[in-house]
């Protein structure tokens, strides 16, 4: 009725049909679908009108070509007819002239002769002339050599001439005429009186050419070197003259007439007179020889005094070389290598005068300081000058350096012995005399200073040593102190022997002080430790770790020799002390004993002694005075039961019970109290055994025998025997029991523990000789010893250490590898095993373990087991080299290629230079291009292996980041987290499910423990860990996983030695795999060498036809070496046309890209352990998300609970309403949350202590502790007796745990998802504590509670419990909990709050076209709200149960995924199954997940991401990405991240395509149609462009971070093309306006810029060229850092690319220096401003060009390409959120429809049914009829196995509002 009145009943229809038809208006009505449809077909006829007219126009064009070739071919054939006219005009015209030829010759011969008579008069006249000339430039070179006006060249050259014009006209007349030969000799005799004074002049130019490059007067010295070489080469001239003098000659005869001109001509180059070998090269090395040898003996003799300055050697022969490589080696050719000339001239003259000094005699300071020289030269040479060792031959001291060495040590060992040979003289006389009392010291210690003297002549010597770096010597040195101080430690002992006998047996002739003397004595020894320490600790360090652990072991040596005597000297203070009571000791026992108080004076005699020794002996060895003077007095009690005394058993007991109270009140102001009492629990065992019952003697004696091994059977027979209550028979009885069961004690179980008792002189042990002299007290030991110095702890000895424990590491190793149970049953099993370990199970090792087995100390915890079993890292992975780099770039066929050319051209062009057509010139130029292609080539590998070498220590810090997690272990009884590298070999490890186990070890205890050993056996079948008395494998391996149960395990191999270990380091050589990316790429750039490599051969086949051509051509075809060396330079453009097409870089922009995102990705949280998964992370198209951690904060705290039918609102009321809880509840409540856990209390990383483990766990943890539990108390009372951990399939976790006070019975307590729970209920506990059935009524109720709390966004936990008998719990299986008949105790929702931002980063996603899918293991109303806050769950997206799920057939799955974004109650194989239904339909799926089962899901997904805080290892170790802070906003920054990679890849391979292109073509066009065969670029430029295209453009548009507009678009298909329409549509548009631009500026630039038509304006010009080409490219990146059709702003965030911004300037400068400094190199010419100007200009033009492509239209369906905004390109969801949101508008309308249609189908129901009174039901059923029929509609296959409603229809709030309003009309019908 309400209802009616809402919607009257006439119009109710037809409202219902307009508000349809208004929400069903839709973007794809047919109207719509019409207009869209004629505009499609309008614009493919554009596109077909378009394709045909260019069809029309290209062929038109082709009929115009032709007929221009047509007419070009004609023109070209009549200028062939034309020359072919001329050339038959000139044969004719030779014809009449060969007719007169004789004639002709006759005339010309004739001629000739008058013509060369004239020359030969003017020749002689110009050699009267020149000559004159050059006496005069002689004489004023002579006067003005001090200031150096003189110019060696040219009088050298006019001297040159003369000499030639002399030896040529002797040489003619030598053949001609004698007498004239003679004349002429005599003529030109002063021309060799020249020469000699030139000569003179020149050598003493070059003895003055360090004082001419000190004056910067180095072109002498080049004008010099210039002469020089001119001799040289006329030398080699005159040898090769000589040589060919001995072939035949061709004899001529000539007329009469031609005499004259045969004269002439042999004056030019007829025959010579021979020319005298000069040789000036040697000379003037010869001359540097003598004076380099001259100028180091000097400075010896002068400068370095012998030895006493010989370091200032070294700095002389730097400063010599360094002036010699920086002023005079540059002005020498390069093939005088005058560099290591002088270096070896340097090095033998001190290497000569060096020896000279080593001839005689020599003090072990000289030789020292010699030797020290010697090492520091070698070095320094290395450091200043990188002069290799092998260059320095001989070697200083070769072969005489262990010698001299040797002699150091002999001539500083016997100083040493004599010197302590005097000092030891002096000091024992002083301390047998003692005339003086003993020196005291500040302190107040006595001292003898001889520590003082002593160490001052060793340190000396020590640093002497030190500072000379022979550390051989310096321990060679300690080693023979040693034995000087072994001599002197016996003397001291014997001295100290003898006097202490003089003192006990004479001491009235004994001089007084014996005992201050001895306490000085002991004093100094300590001193000398320490000093000794000292040197040890900091001289050291200073030493290589080669020699560091023998210096140290012989300076512990030395210490342990001083020790020694401090230990002899304190003893003989002890046996001083009981000397003096040796009265008193002898008489105990006696009846004066009992009458008197001896102890009295006892203690008197001890405090005087004491408190001298207080004051001036030291406190280290003071405190181990007093405990031997404690265990002396002991032992004398027990050593005078062996005289004649008999016991009193009542009195003697009061007695020593009396005086041992007192003795160790005494004692304890002294030692450490505890020593006290356990050295005087000696006395009380004789107490014990005195005043023990006859009964009780037997059990007493083996009590005392199990704390005292050691001690004597025959004690206790001689107190027995002096026993007065004891019958002789009673004591024979008791004897003989002792004897019979002490038959089976033998000396070799005593040795493992030695006590007092093994000390007692009258009593020996089993086993052992008696021995009067009382051992030294433990921690004095030689082999242990408390540090002196802090930080100065002693070695532990390797043998002590192996000694600790019972068991070695091969012997654990051999049980496991193979796994041997037999092994384990020899080594005594677990227990045996842990015994051997030195660890309790139940308590682990002790946290701060300090003390061995034996006693001993050690500097860190653990140190002892680490020195034995290893510690758990392996060994440091040798790291790639940096030349390993460098190798591996230059292994490339292109570079090897490159190098092979100019090493050829290298060699052409210094051919050409010295021997070839420029060997005139002045600057030698030919090897300039190869050596510039060889730097080229060493720049790009370099380049190459730096960014290489980045990129691997990047990874290796990732890689140590992979490695970093933590473990739980039991320390002194706790459950604590450690590193996996701190744990040690006894280690108890506690195991959980998901971990992955880091070690190797053996099982204890646990509760159905799985593991996965695949990854270390290959086996695949999970195996069941137990005991071996269980039949079961004991052995757990290293890198096994844990699937479930829980337990214990003792370490038995840690680091290298364990399982896992072995296996890594044997797979360490391998190779890292490339990403899909890269593997693309490399394909790609195959394909584009592939290309290139053809260009570069048309290129070389063109020039070189052109070449031959122009060759043929030419009047006189060029000589071998030019046409040589111009193919070597057409080969080299070849090679560099490949090497510029090859794409080199691609692979490099990858790596750079993901090095570059990784590292920033660890900054955002996430650790990438997988580089594959950067890139696909980009493409992601969907992300399934887990709730706990990921959406929320993890941080679970217990808000509400209902408990026994009590609800607890809020933290605040917790406590309150728990103390309302009956007892029984209570009682069981907190039982079921301390023990059903494995969370426990600890310190977190910053040091807090909270509740770690499970966040759930730790919630109820919390709730607990709120309530006053404490949880160990609990657990320690409850052990549990099986455990059946949680699992994401069970949902349950259930402990067993026996009842206290009840045998036979034991609870079961079960915890998990509330429903589950809920299910197995059959009973509840009521609000009495009662248990009572749980009824329906009840039942509802809970489940109302739980739908209350979901519905607030709470997690819901259920606790309950049952109790079973012993038959029962046998009953239970091993996998199988008893989940049946439970007991509901209580429900539990716990809070965990959104994280902030979560919702914008999924608005982010969907921004993204991401899909964002939560699925999470709490109930469905939970996860609705949780999906509904963070904005995950929209209008028309559906909710679904895992259940759900796996109930439908794969095409429902396939139909309901497009709209399911919550999937609650999930297990890891509704998680797999998600992830294969999305991958077949083509999307790229991100997967989160932390649980163990996880793993299979997290491996399959494209990108798997686990969680760094909550996640097991085992899904750590399946994943892809590692999310440290398990935040969703993570995931996101990784999406924008892998966005980021894959654009910058992109905009790189744009860039480099268009320069690949451009480059490529210009060469090619360019080279082909100029006139000399030249491209626009040389091989040099464009090696420079393409590294600005590979190395520098990588840095620059591969290192840019993501923008915000990144996530703009929707992901990329999975099988997207890598270039878009776009890209190739910049590509062709710039490669096209950059070869336009430079060919118009090759042909037109002259004009342009208004430069001159010759060589110096086309050197501008091509350089111009060069300059805008690489401003081009400058700009171009510009260009490319966006590549998107819509992103005009290429300036956008450059202000924040600062990579992007320093490339540029680098490029801008280093093209700067290239242009205004390269020169010859890079073939350039310095340009004026307006030049530069112009070049940026032209450059600039690239933006705008860049702007006008991208405006252009978008034409990919023409040419087959795939535009930016294609399907093809971008992955669109199926259905889109508009979408759901009208499908769930159209559903709302759909129900209010069929809500309607009830309404009205109930009406006419009732009056048709007069007799139904109830409409209800009616109501009902026609609802309930509807109500299937929108199951069926729905895209949810309907269950009929499923009675929630969540399993129906949609959860829109429509939906609500009409469901409730059949309610209420249900109702009130």
């Amino acid at each position: 009725m309400v209802l009616k009145e809402m919607v009257p009943d006439d119009n109710a229809r037809h409202y219902a049909i307009q508000r349809l038809a208004k929400l069903l208006r839709h973007p794809d009505d047919l109207a719509y679908k019409a207009d869209e449809v004629r505009r499609k077909l309008a614009q493919e006829k554009l596109l077909i009108d378009a394709q045909l007219n260019t069809d029309v126009r290209r062929q038109f064009d082709d009929v115009q070509e032709g007929l221009e070739l047509m007419y070009a071919t004609g023109g070209q054939i009549s200028h062939v007819k034309t020359d072919m006219q001329q050339v038959d005009r000139l044969c004719t015209s030779a014809q009449s002239y060969l007719s007169n030829f004789d004639r002709i010759q006759s005339i010309s011969i004739a001629n000739r002769n008058f013509v060369r008579a004239d020359e030969f008069y003017k020749q002689f006249s110009e050699f009267h002339h020149q000559y004159t000339h050059v006496q005069a430039m002689m004489a004023d070179a002579t006067a003005n050599f001090a200031q150096g006006n003189f110019n060696l060249l040219r009088l050298h050259y006019f001297l040159y001439k003369l000499e030639d014009f002399r030896n040529r006209a002797l040489g003619f007349a030598g053949v001609n005429d004698a007498d004239a030969e003679q004349t002429l000799s005599q003529m030109f005799g002063g021309i060799d009186g020249l020469v000699l004074e030139f000569e003179t002049f020149l050598w003493h130019v070059a003895e003055g050419m360090y004082e001419l490059a000190l004056r910067n007067r180095t072109n002498v010295i080049v004008q010099l070197l210039k002469v020089v070489e001119a001799e040289e080469a006329a030398d080699r001239a005159q040898e090769r003259e000589t040589e060919g003098a001995g072939l035949a000659r061709q004899k001529s005869s000539f007329n009469g007439s031609d005499k004259l001109s045969m004269a002439s001509s042999a004056m030019s180059r007829g025959p010579r007179k021979e020319r005298k070998l000069k040789g000036y090269k040697q000379k003037l090395l010869d001359l540097l020889h003598d004076f380099i040898e001259k100028r180091v003996s000097e400075f010896f003799k002068n400068d370095a005094k012998g030895l006493s300055e010989i370091t200032e050697v070294t700095g002389f022969v730097i400063d010599e070389l360094t002036f010699a490589a920086d002023a005079v080696a540059p002005a020498f050719p390069t093939s005088y290598y005058m560099f290591d000339f002088f270096v070896n001239e340097y090095h033998q003259s001190v290497v000569k005068n060096t020896n000279e000094l080593v001839s005689r005699e020599l003090d072990g300071g000289e030789i020292l300081m010699l030797l020290r020289w010697v090492r520091e030269y070698g070095a320094a040479m290395r450091k200043e000058l990188s002069i290799p060792k092998e260059q320095l031959k001989p070697a200083l001291l070769e072969g005489r350096e262990d010698t001299m060495a040797q002699e150091y040590l002999d001539i500083a060992v016997s100083k040493i012995r004599e010197w302590v040979k005097n000092l030891m003289k002096t000091e024992c006389e002083t301390f047998a005399k003692r005339e003086d009392a003993p020196s005291m010291g500040e302190d107040g210690l006595y001292v003898t200073g001889g520590s003082v003297y002593l160490f001052e002549i060793i340190n000396q010597n020590i640093e002497l040593v030190t500072e000379a770096q022979r550390a051989k010597l310096l321990c060679d040195l300690v080693a023979e102190c040693n034995k000087v101080f072994q001599d002197t430690s016996k003397q001291w002992r014997d001295l100290l022997e003898a006097e202490k006998t003089k003192q006990i047996e004479t001491p009235e002739i004994v001089a007084e002080g014996l005992v201050d003397y001895t306490m000085a004595l002991a004093n100094e020894q300590i001193r000398s430790v320490v000093q000794a320490e000292t040197i040890r600790d900091e001289t050291g360090d200073r030493l290589t770790r080669s020699h560091q652990e023998r210096f140290k072991t012989e300076l512990s040596q030395t210490m342990d020799i001083f020790m020694n005597v401090a230990e002899a000297a304190t003893q003989t203070l002890a046996n001083i002390v009981f000397s003096d009571l040796r009265p008193i000791t002898s008489v105990l026992y006696t009846p004066e004993w009992y009458q008197e108080d001896l102890l009295q004076p006892v203690i008197e005699t001890l405090k005087d002694y004491c408190q001298d020794f207080q004051d001036h002996l030291d406190k280290y060895l003071y405190k181990r005075l007093m405990q031997d003077l404690l265990s002396r007095f002991a032992l004398s009690y027990i050593d005078a039961v062996a005289g004649k005394v008999k016991f009193h058993k009542g009195k003697t007991t009061e007695k020593l019970n009396l005086e041992i109270h007192r003795a160790s009140k005494f004692f304890k102001e002294h030692v450490d109290p505890g020593t006290v009492s356990d050295t005087l629990n000696v006395v009380r065992i004789l107490v014990s055994v005195i005043d023990s019952t006859p009964t009780m003697i037997f059990l007493e004696f083996f009590s005392v025998k199990k704390q005292y091994p050691d001690l004597p059977l025959a004690l206790v027979e001689d107190i027995l025997s002096k026993r007065d209550d004891l019958e002789k028979q009673q004591l024979k009885t008791i004897l003989e029991s002792l004897r019979q069961k002490s038959k089976g004690d033998t000396g070799s179980s005593l040795a493992k523990q030695r006590t007092l008792f093994s000390r007692l002189k009258n009593y020996p042990p089993l086993g052992t000789a008696t021995s009067s002299k009382p051992a030294f007290p433990m921690a004095l030991a030689s082999t242990e010893r408390t540090p002196l110095l802090p930080g100065g702890p002693q070695a532990p000895r390797a043998s002590s250490a192996t000694s600790a424990f019972g068991v070695a590491p091969d012997q654990l190793a051999a049980m496991l590898d193979p796994k041997d149970p037999e092994k384990l049953r020899e080594l005594g099993g677990p227990e045996r095993v842990c015994q051997a370990l030195l660890v309790d199970p139940s308590v682990g090792l002790k946290q701060r373990e300090q003390i061995g087995s034996g006693g001993e100390r050690q500097y860190e915890p653990f140190q002892t087991r680490r020195d034995v079993f290893g510690k758990n890292t392996l060994p440091e992975a040798r790291s790639v080299t940096f030349l390993q780099l460098l190798r591996d770039a230059y292994n490339d066929r292109t570079l090897i290629m490159l190098t092979i050319a100019s090493v050829v051209s290298l060699a052409v062009g210094i051919y050409d230079d010295m021997l070839g057509s420029h060997k005139d010139d002045d600057v030698k130029v030919g090897w300039v291009e190869g050596a510039a292609i060889f730097l080229a080539v060493i720049v790009v590998c370099f380049t190459n292996a730096i960014n290489d070498f980045q990129k691997e220590k990047q990874f290796q810090r990732l890689n140590a980041k992979k490695e970093d997690r933590t473990v739980k272990v039991l320390r002194d009884g706790n459950e604590i987290e450690i590193g996996v590298q701190e744990i040690n070999v006894g280690d108890i490890l506690l195991i959980e499910p998901g971990d992955i186990i880091p070690v190797d070890g053996v099982y204890l205890s646990g509760h159905n423990m799985t593991c996965d050993e695949s990854s270390a056996t290959g086996e695949s079948d999970a195996v069941k860990k137990g005991t071996a008395e269980e039949n079961r494998d004991p052995f757990i391996l290293s890198g096994a996983k844990v699937l479930e149960g829980v337990g214990k395990m003792v370490v038995v191999a840690v680091g290298a030695r364990s399982f896992y270990g072995k296996i890594m380091m044997a797979m360490r050589q391998g190779e890292g795999a490339e990403t899909p990316l890269q593997r693309k790429l490399d394909v790609l750039a195959e394909q584009i060498a592939k290309y290139g490599m053809s260009a570069a051969l048309l290129l070389l086949i063109t020039l070189t036809l052109k070449y031959l051509v122009n060759c043929a051509l030419a009047p006189e075809f060029p000589p071998v070496s030019i046409m040589f060396s111009q193919f070597v330079s057409i080969v080299i453009e070849a090679i560099t046309v490949v090497v510029v097409a090859v794409p080199e870089g691609l692979p490099m922009a990858v790596t750079i890209s993901l090095a570059y995102a990784t590292t920033k990705m660890l900054k955002d949280g996430n650790l990438v352990r997988q580089l594959a998964a950067c890139e696909t992370m980009g493409g992601a198209t969907v992300v399934c998300t887990d709730k706990t951690g990921t959406l929320t904060q993890n941080r679970m705290t217990v808000v509400r609970s209902y408990v026994a039918g009590i609800e607890m609102n809020g933290l605040s009321e917790l406590q309150s309403s728990y103390k309302a809880l009956p007892k029984d509840v209570q009682s069981i409540l907190l039982e079921g949350i301390a023990v059903n856990s494995t969370a426990f209390e600890g310190p977190d990383e910053k040091g807090r202590i909270e509740f770690i483990g499970s966040k759930s766990e730790c919630a109820l943890l919390g709730f607990g502790k709120v309530c006053g539990m404490d949880y160990r108390c609990k657990r320690a009372d409850s052990k549990p007796v099986r455990v059946y951990p949680f699992s994401s399939e069970k949902k349950t976790m259930c402990t067993i745990v026996p009842i206290v006070g009840q045998d036979s019975q034991y609870r079961v307590h079960v915890k998990g998802a509330s429903e589950i729970v809920l299910g197995a209920c059959t009973k509840y506990m009521d609000k009495s504590g009662a248990i009572a059935d749980l009824d329906d009524s009840v039942r509802n109720d809970i489940l109302r509670r739980i739908s209350v709390f979901a519905n607030s966004a709470l997690r819901t936990f259920a606790l309950s419990f049952k109790v079973i008998n012993s038959a029962e719990l046998e009953a239970c299986g091993d996998d199988e909990a008893p989940l049946s008949d439970l007991v509901w105790v209580g429900l539990m929702g716990i809070q965990d709050p959104l994280r902030p931002g979560v919702h914008q980063a999924v608005e982010d996603c969907h921004r993204a076209g991401v899909i964002v899918r939560m699925i999470t293991g709490d109930n469905i109303e939970t996860a609705r709200a949780i999906g509904r806050n963070a904005g995950i769950l929209t209008k028309g997206g559906h909710a679904i149960t895992g259940p759900q799920w796996r109930s439908m057939t794969p095409e429902q799955q396939h139909a309901a995924l497009p709209r399911i974004q919550v999937m609650a109650r999930s297990s890891p194989l509704d998680k797999q199954i998600m992830v294969e239904r999305l991958q077949e339909r083509s999307e790229v799926v991100a997967m989160t997940g932390d649980g163990t089962n996880d793993s299979p899901a997290l491996k399959l997904a494209d990108v798997g991401f686990s969680m760094g805080i909550a996640g097991t290892e085992v899904a750590k170790e399946a994943s892809d990405i590692i999310l440290m802070d398990d935040d969703f906003k993570s995931i996101v920054k990784s999406l924008r991240w892998g966005r980021a990679v894959n654009d910058s890849v992109r905009k790189f391979l744009q860039f480099q395509l268009t320069v690949n292109i451009t480059a490529v073509l210009l060469t090619l066009t360019s080279a082909i149609f100029s006139s000399d065969g030249q491209s626009a670029l040389t091989a040099v430029q464009l090696l420079w462009v393409n590294m600005i295209m590979d190395t520098l453009a990588a840095l620059a548009l591969a290192t840019e971070g993501p923008t915000d507009a990144i996530l703009n678009r929707p992901p990329q298909q999975r099988n997207s093309a890598l270039i878009t329409f776009e890209m190739w549509r910049m590509i062709i548009g710039q490669a096209t306006f950059q070869v336009v631009i430079n060919l118009l500026l090759l042909n037109h630039g002259l004009d342009i810029f208004h430069l001159p038509d010759s060589v110096g304006g086309v050197a501008v010009l091509r350089t111009i060229v060069f300059n805008a080409f690489v401003f081009l490219q400058v700009f171009n990146q510009i260009n490319c850092r966006r590549i998107q059709p819509n992103e005009f702003n290429v300036f956008a965030n450059i202000h924040r690319d600062h990579g992007f911004i320093l490339v540029q300037l680098f490029i801008v400068a280093a093209q700067w220096l290239l242009v205004t400094y390269g020169g010859i190199a890079f073939s350039t010419v310095p340009l004026t401003g307006l030049q530069w100007t112009g070049s940026l200009f032209i450059g600039v033009l690239s933006l705008p060009v860049g702007f006008l492509i991208r405006t252009l239209p978008d034409l990919s369906a023409c040419f087959g390409l795939e535009s930016a905004n294609s399907t093809a390109q971008q992955h669109l969801p199926e259905v889109t959120k508009a979408r759901m949101r009208m499908e769930s508008s159209v559903q709302d309308v759909q129900q209010a429809v069929k809500f309607f249609s009830a309404i009205r189908s109930s009406q006419l129901a009732s009056k048709k049914a007069a007799n139904n009174s109830d409409l209800g039901n009616n109501f009902l059923s026609n609802m309930s009829s509807s109500t299937n029929d929108l199951s069926r509609a729905s895209t949810l296959p309907s269950t009929t196995s499923t009675t929630s409603p969540t399993a129906g229809a949609s959860a829109s709030s429509s939906w609500t509002r009409v469901k409730s309003a059949m309610a209420k009309s249900n109702t009130r019908g």
